[in-house]
């Protein structure tokens, strides 16, 4: 799954639930620089290489908290509900 945040400023929030199945866990890899404005060039060449978190099992309407202007990808681990 992807998530896009598109507000520049502020934060987004989002549920997670995957019919039929519990969230067991699984990965997170953000793009998201601390400064939006921020550019590759030879000095900081990785700025936007991706961050991998692990997410740990989520609860049934838990949020997640995705950072200003950022972009995930997430890999989802699940079981039978």
């Amino acid at each position: 799954m992807h998530v896009a945040n598109l507000e520049y400023r502020k934060s987004i929030v989002a549920s997670i639930a995957v019919a039929d199945a519990k969230v067991t866990g699984g990965r997170v890899f953000a793009i998201a620089p601390e400064d939006l404005r921020t550019y590759v060039d030879e000095d900081q060449p990785e700025v936007f290489k991706p961050k991998e978190t692990a997410l740990p099992a989520i609860p049934a309407q838990q949020q997640l908290r995705f950072a200003p202007g950022s972009v995930c990808a997430i890999e989802l681990d699940v079981e039978d509900a």
